[in-house]
């Protein structure tokens, strides 16, 4: 496995410099001010509460194709999961 700070250090980086280049597109001043008139957020887990109460699924999910250091996840082959589709593979451990 590479060095994962050197990792994480250039994240930050690239991080902070979209938090710079995020700020100069929208003064947060003009942000804070097209906050102040939108809708308030909805209540996400009263909105799951209610899913459940009704008798409805209330699911939050997440497929993963491979985990870790890039190693692939196994799926049955007839699982509902299995897609033709070839996972991304962007892994560079």
């Amino acid at each position: 496995m590479r060095n994962p700070p050197d990792i994480l250090k250039r994240i930050l980086r690239r991080k902070a410099e979209e938090v710079v280049e995020r700020s100069q597109a929208l003064p947060l001043r003009e942000l804070s001010a097209r906050i102040e008139h939108m809708p308030p957020a909805r209540d996400f887990h009263g909105a799951l509460e209610a899913r459940i109460a009704a008798g409805h699924a209330a699911v939050i999910a997440e497929v993963k194709r491979a985990a870790g250091c890039c190693a692939r996840i196994s799926v049955p082959r007839r699982s509902p999961l299995r897609t033709s589709a070839p996972a991304p593979h962007a892994c560079r451990c």
